[in-house]
């Protein structure tokens, strides 16, 4: 393992998914230029964080979204966390654990949304918040597909529920970049701590957490979640967030940090469009954790796989 450097693109979306990507694009190849190995964008950078408007914006696996994502990792060598998307895939779930396998949650119910998703057995197309991890020669490292989805009702403030439009994911996701190895979880999951404990007792040395924070929410529990997450996984969070902005459909909070696994912030961006970088030393984490005992004490609830670097020669730069 060793040193590497990992850059976080705050973005702003646009009103346009052209106008995402090429934004995306431009950001990507500066970080690059900057000499940054891991590059992590924004959860649904694509388009505005609405759920039921999530249909017109959906994209198979083999879409052009994730062209131009693989495209910009190819073009730029690095290991780049691809922010999310909306993935449409069609499944059939014809009992609860073929629903389970899927990825589904059979049965949901919240009348408060008006969300019901039938067990009924049939064909159908489902929507995931999913998150595409490529490596230096644009092939697919992995893919993330949100485990737990954004439900919150604050009278007068904010009111959103995710699985109007998407269904939960059933799988973790680590990918060993050949210097470092480098879990996912997406925004909301960061309220959850088995996730990141699951993923720090397979072997992440760091966890990217794409992020679309709610700015209701953000000021009294991003920085914090963050932070709490290193401290129980003893592993670096690098929580990157859409830019502020005050007109948007979804507001987001920004302030983009990098945690390390003391639950130190070693750097945060403002609410402003913007880029952020930290240099990465995987001897601390190891140190870390030989040092004060806590993660061998946590309980494993899933065990992660680790998926092999595509690209082991690409890397670190540092």
């Amino acid at each position: 393992m060793g040193i590497f450097k990992i850059t976080l693109c705050q973005q702003s979306v646009r009103d346009s998914v052209e106008e995402n990507l090429r934004a995306a694009s431009d950001a990507v190849r500066k970080a690059a230029a900057e000499g940054a190995d891991i590059v992590v964008l924004p959860e649904m950078f694509v388009c505005h964080f609405v759920p039921l408007e999530m249909k017109k914006y959906a994209q198979t696996i083999s879409g052009s979204y994730m062209e131009a994502i693989g495209r910009m990792a190819e073009e730029n060598r690095v290991w780049l966390v691809g922010g999310s998307f909306p993935e449409k895939r069609t499944v059939r779930a014809d009992s609860a654990e073929d629903a389970k396998a899927a990825g589904a949650e059979p049965g949901y119910d919240d009348s408060r949304f008006g969300v019901q998703n039938s067990d009924s057995g049939e064909e159908r197309e489902v929507l995931y918040n999913t998150c595409p991890v490529f490596s230096p020669d644009g092939t697919p490292a992995g893919v993330y597909r949100k485990r737990y989805l954004f439900d919150v009702d604050i009278p007068g403030k904010v009111r959103t529920c995710e699985a109007v439009a998407f269904e939960p994911g059933s799988e973790s996701l680590v990918v060993d970049t050949g210097f470092a190895k480098l879990g996912v979880a997406v925004c909301f999951d960061i309220r959850f701590p088995n996730l990141f404990i699951n993923m720090a007792a397979a072997g992440a040395d760091i966890i990217a957490v794409p992020s679309a924070f709610s700015a209701w929410t953000g000021p009294a529990h991003w920085e914090l979640l963050n932070r709490a997450r290193a401290v129980d996984a003893q592993v670096y969070v690098a929580g990157t967030d859409v830019a502020y902005r005050e007109d948007a459909p979804f507001v987001s909070h920004g302030c983009s940090c990098i945690c390390d696994p003391w639950g130190n912030v070693i750097e945060q961006a403002g609410k402003e469009e913007t880029m952020i970088s930290a240099e990465i030393d995987t001897e601390v984490t190891e140190k870390m954790r030989q040092n004060l005992i806590v993660l061998k004490y946590q309980p494993v609830t899933e065990n992660v796989p680790v998926t092999a670097a595509a690209d082991p020669a690409a890397g670190p730069k540092a």
